[in-house]
């Protein structure tokens, strides 16, 4: 009513009578009131209502509908849509009769939905009215629903291991223990005991310092120097003093030569941009016959598998890289585990559930995801070879009449040194990996993360050429694979420390194409549409974070490996502690070993029972699709704590022999 006294003339004592006709999806409800506007002479004015009156219009088959009662929403909105028809009158009567048109209808439902939140204004106009009709009854709620892409995502392991700790901490902190620790011991999460460098602090306090002594934006320089303004966006790719020293760092230690770098928010970022960068949802015609039959002409899979894009990863996995696939992707389930001899029946009365959903399936059901097999942690590249040969099929452009040889799998993904397995890849290996996914076209991603773990990197190391002009290669440290169709997955968040920071990179090849005369190569190309990733989910990393990862550098390659020269003790004391087990694979590359637990046990209840009464926590092998299997980390306590870590798991480990046999 408020709203509907600024309607009118402010200085003179008016009676007034409004009919407004609104129409509606069901009916033309007229609203009629009166309102009595009365000022007096120093501008004050008093409002009278005389009567709010409901009335129900008659519809042709003489059905009746009942009337929602009127709110003062519904007035409010009901006059605020249509102010811009009002006439003002000086004259001591105003009569004003609108009626919407189609755009009115608009209104009406804004005031419909305006008085279902309006509870109080509601019941003091039903006061007023006590003959008006009772209100339409509210629709009952719907509820939402959630993607079933993310439902049927591996749930994330170190946070269920997390709240398993959480639920028997209070016991192992005040339990009498041999090894005089309150409390559990977490070997789970991949992470290092030590501190980032003293550098990465001192470059933030200068950098902090400089912002806060500067009394003028203009005066700092956003690109450059010390003074970066920390509490702005700085590039999408990065801020540029890291980016130089980052391609300066890929050059001497990796072997890449100008690299493309984006700076991510962490390696699991670097790997989603390029999930959702390189794969499709689907990429064939529906006519295409071609896609029917074999290149040797054999019956085909079929256009609804062959045309869906699919990206491998080995058994066992690194969890967060199969979660990102199957959260952008999607698929029915995780694909099973492989079989060397890619002969799923042979252990289906032992394994007949994928390990990642509890899900009978097949590996050739999955839509977005193909997992391979692995001989003691090393990919089956025989197995790679027959899928990439599997999966080629022709692709007709009708428009230029040109047929194309494509690929429906479009990455192949390695971890080196490997999570879960904490193996070191041969560089031979490697080179042979490169050289079969450049020649079916398919992008090849590796994760870099545990580069500065490889303790026998002596045998990562190339063969000199001796014939070689270029120098620089033949120094690396840790040396990559510098071809267009190469993805490096870098981070800061193991050798540096610096995983609460959240800083990892992309390196993408920058050298010209090999099949366009010369123009821009595929990295070049994959890097430019990346930043349209990059810009959507971070736009960029933390410039903080940044400046930390700038200063960590400076500490230079050999800090991080006096760092994790400190891990043998621990390194040592777990495998000793997990000896009795049937097998073990790692401890060479990165800071992981697996054991095999006896044929039956399962890795979840036994992991389950580490933690309740044995004080310790280790990661199943189910999360990385190796049921029947731990994954144990050795570098996330100090080495004296974890030898007292090796102690109870080697006591769990006897127990769980002695109850078994």
């Amino acid at each position: 009513l408020l709203m509907a006294s600024r309607l009118f003339t402010p200085w003179t004592t008016i009676s007034s009578f409004t009919s407004i006709k609104v129409a509606s999806a069901s009916s033309w409800r007229k609203l009629s009131f009166i309102t009595r506007v009365t000022a007096s002479s120093s501008s004050r004015r008093r409002i009278d209502t005389s009567g709010i009156i409901h009335q129900q219009q008659q519809r042709r088959h003489r059905s009746t509908h009942s009337i929602s009662k009127l709110t003062f929403a519904h007035l409010s909105i009901a006059i605020d849509c249509c102010k811009h028809h009002r006439h003002h009158n000086r004259s001591s009567r105003m009569s004003m009769s609108l009626y919407f048109s189609n755009n009115s209808q608009n209104c009406d439902a804004a005031a419909m939905e305006s008085s279902s939140t309006s509870t109080a204004a509601t019941s003091t106009t039903a006061a007023a009215s006590t003959n008006a009709a009772t209100s339409i009854t509210p629709r009952p709620p719907i509820m939402p629903y959630v993607s079933s892409r993310t439902k049927a995502t591996l749930d994330p392991c170190v946070i269920l291991m997390k709240q398993l700790i959480s639920q028997h901490a209070n016991k192992w902190e005040t339990k009498d223990t041999d090894d005089k620790h309150q409390g559990i011991y977490s070997l789970a999460q991949g992470v290092v005991y030590w501190r980032p460098p003293s550098s990465a602090y001192e470059s933030l306090i200068h950098t902090v310092q400089q912002n806060i002594m500067s009394d003028n934006d203009a005066n700092i320089d956003g690109n450059q120097g010390d003074g970066k303004l920390l509490h702005t966006y700085c590039p999408d790719e990065g801020y540029p003093p890291l980016l130089s020293a980052l391609q300066h760092k890929l050059q001497k230690e990796n072997g890449l030569s100008n690299p493309h770098v984006i700076v991510t928010s962490g390696a699991n970022q670097a790997y989603v941009n390029c999930v959702v960068t390189l794969l499709d949802e689907r990429r064939c015609g529906s006519n295409d016959a071609s896609m029917n039959t074999n290149n040797d002409g054999t019956p085909g899979r079929g256009r609804s598998n062959n045309c869906i894009d699919k990206c491998v990863v080995f058994e066992p996995y690194y969890f967060n890289h199969v979660m990102a696939i199957q959260s952008v992707r999607g698929g029915r389930g995780c694909g099973g585990t492989a079989m060397a001899d890619n002969d799923i029946t042979k252990k289906a009365s032992s394994k007949t559930t994928t390990p990642c959903t509890g899900m009978t399936t097949m590996l050739e059901e999955v839509e977005g995801l193909l997992v391979g097999p692995t001989i003691r942690g090393v990919p089956d590249l025989k197995w790679l070879k027959s899928k990439l040969e599997e999966y080629q099929y022709n692709d007709h452009d009708d428009s230029t009449n040109t047929t194309t040889m494509k690929n429906s799998i479009r990455m192949v993904t390695l971890v080196n040194p490997g999570n879960p397995t904490g193996i070191s890849l041969p560089y031979h290996f490697l080179k042979e990996v490169v050289q079969l996914t450049k020649e079916y076209g398919v992008w090849l991603v590796v994760d870099n993360t545990y580069e500065h773990f490889d303790v026998e990197r002596e045998n990562r190391l190339p063969p000199v050429d001796i014939d070689s002009d270029d120098d620089d290669d033949d120094d690396a440290n840790f040396p990559c694979f510098d071809e267009e169709h190469v993805i490096n997955i870098f981070s800061f968040s193991k050798g540096y420390a610096m995983a609460g920071f959240r800083v990892g990179y992309i390196a993408l090849s920058s050298k010209n194409g090999s099949n366009d005369g010369g123009g821009a190569g595929a990295g070049t190309v994959a890097y430019n549409e990346m930043l349209k990733v990059q810009d959507t989910i971070a736009i960029c990393a933390s410039r903080i974070s940044q400046v930390a990862a700038l200063g960590a550098l400076q500490a230079g390659r050999e800090w991080v490996y006096e760092q994790v020269k400190t891990l043998d003790v621990g390194r040592a004391a777990i495998r000793n502690a997990m000896s009795s087990l049937e097998d073990l694979i790692g401890g060479n590359g990165a800071m992981y070993i697996m054991g095999k637990l006896p044929t039956g046990v399962n890795d979840r209840e036994f992991a389950s029972s580490l933690v309740e009464n044995y004080g310790v926590a280790v990661i199943p092998g189910s999360f990385c699709g190796l049921p029947g299997w731990i994954r144990v980390c050795y570098s996330n306590l100090l080495p004296e704590e974890c030898c007292k870590a090796a102690s109870r798991l080697e006591r769990g480990i006897v127990e769980l022999l002695r109850v078994s046999t």
